[in-house]
């Protein structure tokens, strides 16, 4: 919105207060992104996809930043848009700049956002049009950048259904320490065999247990408990 308002005088946008506004508002956006990367790897699993995505989307927020700040300060350093124009080409001539901080550098960024809710959406954490929104707003200022609010507005609603996922799997592994699932099963300590649970995520005894573990009989009640006992 702030990008529309910059050019409703129908001059070119920056420098002024809308442009430097309107960048440190993408940085902001920018900051919560980090953290969105973040928790969508611990809800895809952790696993080297996930690390290996929400790593390159962390470079490409890295290289966005830059950009950014790049175009704040040259903003404060030109008159007009003319001498805007004239210090970009400066700068963008510095070898290695145009192909990290304006070319590559910030295609991670999307590739991590795609990347990530896709896997999500295939584990089915997340409902199939999730991505649906996400691969739009990505594509929506290539086509057109004052279309930027509509992107903004997929994006909205596709990290709020990310939202109510995350929340149900805090409260989840609040209930269950260590991402556990809710049928644990118990064996009593006995010489070198160590509490031992069914489910994921539970961290293992380093010793070997020298018993073996065999399901008890399930009798009819209320409990929905699965008890193990020992076998020698």
């Amino acid at each position: 919105m702030i990008r529309i308002l910059d050019g409703l005088d129908g001059c070119s946008r920056g420098p002024g207060l809308a442009w430097t506004t309107g960048h440190l508002a993408f940085i902001g956006a920018l900051a919560f992104f980090a953290v969105a990367f973040h928790e969508m790897r611990r809800l895809a699993g952790c696993g080297r996809l996930a690390a290996g995505l929400a790593s390159a989307g962390y470079v490409g927020i890295a290289t966005l930043i830059a950009q950014f700040v790049i175009d704040i300060v040259l903003g404060f350093r030109s008159a007009d848009h003319a001498a805007m124009g004239a210090l970009f080409d400066q700068v963008q001539a510095v070898p290695g700049v145009q192909q990290v901080i304006y070319d590559f550098g910030p295609l991670l960024f999307f590739v991590a956002q795609i990347g990530l809710v896709l896997q999500l959406a295939i584990q089915r954490r997340v409902k199939a049009w999730t991505p649906v929104l996400v691969i739009a707003d990505v594509l929506v200022p290539f086509v057109e950048k004052d279309l930027m609010p509509l992107g903004a507005a997929f994006l909205l609603i596709s990290f709020l259904a990310l939202a109510r996922v995350s929340r149900a799997s805090r409260l989840t592994d609040g209930r269950h320490p260590r991402g556990r699932a809710r049928r644990t099963g118990f064996c009593v300590m006995s010489g070198q065999c160590r509490v031992v649970s069914l489910s994921i995520g539970c961290v293992p005894s380093r010793a070997r247990p020298a018993c073996e573990l065999q399901a008890a009989p399930r009798r009819p009640g209320p409990a929905s408990t699965t008890k193990l006992r020992l076998r020698p």
